[in-house]
């Protein structure tokens, strides 16, 4: 056997193969007396046939497995003596094989990628730094009330407002004819919630319980049923019901009522402070983190080969799906959505966060970051806090289940983020939570 090993594209080496054609008539041979003893030919016992009759009935399937097995074996033999290390299967490609003459063809195997790590030190950074306002602690506090607030029964003879919830019989016609799916009874509506076409809601305000009105709004152009889409529509509407919110007081009994373990609404807000400074710390961290990355694959080129893409890819893909379907409380398999159909949408995410990867292990391994025994207890203390439990509990938790090296990688990622934060100039530059909102507007 001869081969020649040389480097090809997208982090790929290419092994060129030549055996001699005795090679695969030895695995011919092979495969031949492997089948005698279990053939049966007509006129013959199994077994019992002629060797060049069985040679003559199944040439063309011994022929097939006696390539493969040659062609297997060669590659096998090829990459330990020179030493590449696949990151998966190998793919032949170019097989030339006539009756008689050497055997060739080419074997491309992705390998992990070559990295030459140079740029990573001394960089300019602007780092975004959220800051915590009273604005956003008043927010939360007004979401939490509007999640306990109580519905009243509104006084006789009041108007529908917006933000009132009414309850409503409708009948929907187009052209005078009632259309499937467009009529319901008693049917609990919240003004403002848009959950109606535009026009619907708004034409209820100011009407009164027992009143009946005629509303006519149209559907927009891109609505999901093609009869409807674009078409006007006249839905007469009764009140059955009207209610209003009542949102309860900003006192000490709605911070007990709120969160159990706090006895004053000073405490609550306190929690408050708390849990969003906590939560913007990671907010920031991680879209400085993003940054950092993003340079790191900019000014240290290197290719992917193809598997390590679409594994990622494909491992994104399912992730959004199994996301999606957690958020709506969908079973994932009603969906029947397979990653590999859209997994190319994620192509460019997984190459970055793929690169971002290697490069982090090539600076960790080039600084000489590594994890302690004393890192690992820290994190684990941290998280077993968290969650009320001891160290003790949650370290053997983790090894149960499996999370121990996810815990060690984290750790190790935070220590590179670390040094790379300690040798590249950081600017930092706060905004607040309605600058981020103004600015996601204007794009």
């Amino acid at each position: 056997m001869k081969f020649n090993l040389t480097d090809a594209e997208n982090s790929q080496k290419l092994l060129e193969i030549e055996l001699p054609y005795e090679t695969y008539t030895e695995a011919f041979e092979k495969q031949l007396s492997k089948i005698m003893p279990t053939v049966k030919l007509p006129g013959f016992r199994v077994g019992k046939a002629p060797k060049d009759m069985v040679r003559k009935e199944f040439k063309h399937k011994l022929s097939v497995q006696a390539l493969e097995e040659t062609i297997n074996e060669a590659i096998s033999k090829a990459i330990k003596e020179s030493g590449v290390v696949p990151l998966n299967i190998p793919m032949v490609k170019d097989v030339v094989f006539e009756d008689y003459k050497p055997i060739s063809f080419k074997v491309y195997i992705d390998v992990y990628p070559s990295v030459d790590l140079k740029n990573y030190k001394g960089f300019d950074f602007e780092r975004e730094i959220r800051v915590v306002t009273e604005d956003d602690i008043n927010e939360v506090l007004e979401n939490l009330r509007e999640q306990h607030a109580v519905w009243e029964v509104a006084p006789e003879g009041a108007e529908v407002k917006e933000g009132d919830r009414v309850v409503i019989d409708f009948i929907g016609k187009k052209n005078g004819e009632v259309f499937e799916g467009g009529s319901a009874k008693n049917h609990t509506l919240e003004i403002g919630s848009n959950t109606f076409i535009p026009g619907f809601e708004s034409g209820i305000i100011g009407m009164k319980k027992g009143e009946t009105k005629d509303i006519v709004v149209t559907f927009p152009e891109d609505y999901h049923a093609a009869d409807l889409a674009g078409q006007e529509v006249t839905f007469t509407v009764t009140i059955n019901e009207i209610k209003n919110k009542k949102l309860p007081d900003l006192n000490d009994e709605f911070a007990t009522t709120v969160d159990p373990n706090v006895d004053n609404l000073e405490k609550l807000i306190e929690t408050i402070r708390k849990d969003i400074m906590d939560e913007t710390e990671i907010v920031n961290k991680e879209n400085f983190y993003d940054i950092l990355i993003k340079k790191l694959v900019e000014e240290n080129p290197f290719d992917l080969p193809q598997s390590m893409i679409d594994e990622q890819s494909r491992n994104l893909a399912d992730r959004a799906i199994k996301n999606y379907c957690r958020a709506y409380g969908i079973d994932p398999k009603t969906l029947n959505f397979d990653p590999d159909k859209i997994k190319d949408q994620y192509k460019e995410q997984a190459i970055l966060q793929t690169k971002g990867a290697i490069l982090l292990n090539a600076i960790a391994e080039k600084e000489k970051i590594t994890v302690t025994d004393e890192d690992l207890d820290k994190k684990i203390a941290e998280y077993a806090e968290a969650l009320k439990m001891t160290p003790e509990e949650y370290k053997d938790l983790a090894i149960k289940n499996g999370t121990i090296n996810t815990i060690k990688n984290n750790v190790l990622v935070d220590k590179i983020y670390d040094f790379l934060c300690s040798v590249n100039n950081i600017t930092d530059k706060k905004i607040t939570l309605k600058e981020l909102r103004e600015r996601e507007k204007l794009k």
